[in-house]
């Protein structure tokens, strides 16, 4: 009788333990899945790649004045010569570091030019300076995005 009871309660026991391992690896897999499904929709680049919108460029209007250096790197920028663009705005910033126009033109000049990791510093040059437009514009835009 004891070796009777010994098997039932063995029997018992593998058969609750395989439905349970089953739910558990299961469960495990749809947990990453759903993870990873949330991290690929709402990651940052997602978010860059779904409302990225091209940058025109600032008007460049006729002077000679001090904005020539810069009004002949937004040129071009505008005529898609990134490289002499960001070269020309890279030497603007060496007389003015925390300009966040410069910042970021150069960032985006750096993003056409497929270097978006350099982008990214940039980027966050600008975003640090509370008293930027662009951080404010940003504050704004996290609103449209959540």
């Amino acid at each position: 009788m004891d070796e009777n009871n010994k098997n039932q309660t063995k029997s018992t026991n593998s058969f609750f333990g395989i439905p349970w391992a089953i739910a558990a690896t299961l469960t495990v897999i749809l947990m990453s899945a759903g993870f990873w499904l949330y991290q690929s929709k709402f990651s940052e680049r997602a978010i860059a790649y779904k409302y990225y919108v091209e940058d025109p460029g600032l008007p460049v209007l006729m002077s000679t004045g001090s904005n020539k250096a810069f009004d002949e790197a937004m040129n071009h920028y505008k005529l898609g010569n990134y490289q002499k663009s960001f070269s020309s705005m890279e030497n603007l910033l060496t007389s003015d570091a925390s300009n966040d126009t410069l910042l970021y033109y150069s960032g985006v000049n750096l993003l056409k030019l497929d270097k978006s990791h350099e982008a990214v510093e940039y980027f966050r040059k600008v975003m640090s300076d509370t008293a930027s437009e662009f951080f404010r514009m940003r504050n704004i835009g996290w609103h449209f995005v959540y």
